[in-house]
């Protein structure tokens, strides 16, 4: 049950900063993706390093998926900027 949580919450990560970012294509699966893995690797390392077994639900490691998919998605921008014409691109396009 945890696992298809923090897929969720990964999932949902990568496409809230997509959203923000304002950006669509490509990219926008790479958010997903990488908020996904963030999510994933920040819930197994929570358990990894969790002195009791796992619940059916443990909101820690919800806590700990939550801020490493918020982590991964922020390095991930920060090494791969996006470019500003793509934004400026697509703000415009609707007026």
């Amino acid at each position: 049950m945890n696992m298809l949580a923090w897929i969720v919450l990964g999932v949902l990560s990568g496409y809230g900063a997509s959203r923000l970012s304002n950006i669509a294509g490509p990219t926008y699966l790479a958010d997903v993706l990488v908020g996904m893995a963030g999510a994933v690797l920040g819930g197994l390392g929570c358990v990894a390093l969790a002195a009791h077994p796992s619940q059916p639900f443990d909101v820690t490691s919800l806590l700990a998926a939550g801020l490493a998919a918020a982590l991964a998605l922020r390095a991930f921008h920060v090494w791969f900027p996006r470019k500003l014409a793509t934004v400026v691109k697509r703000s415009t396009r609707w007026h």
